[in-house]
């Protein structure tokens, strides 16, 4: 379980990283006349994109994994 709340910290700590670097390109937007909120929808878009490929690709793996156990998924077998 404190691997899994590593992995949640190290996701939300890259969410901040990718917001704070968006910030730049969401004030250039907003001087060309662009929508703001849109601009922000598309930031929470994209991480939650992110967030679930992150959650997919190394927390499920971890989940499987029981005491040393691999469970063996197979669907539609």
């Amino acid at each position: 379980m404190h691997r899994i709340a590593s992995f949640v910290t190290l996701a939300i700590i890259l969410i901040i990283i990718i917001s704070i670097l968006y910030l730049p390109l969401l004030l250039i937007q907003k001087k060309r006349g662009k929508n703001v909120i849109r601009q922000l929808s598309h930031l929470a878009l994209f991480c939650s994109v992110f967030l679930i490929v992150f959650a997919t690709i190394l927390l499920i793996p971890l989940a499987l994994r029981v005491e040393g156990h691999f469970f063996n998924i197979m669907p539609f077998a």
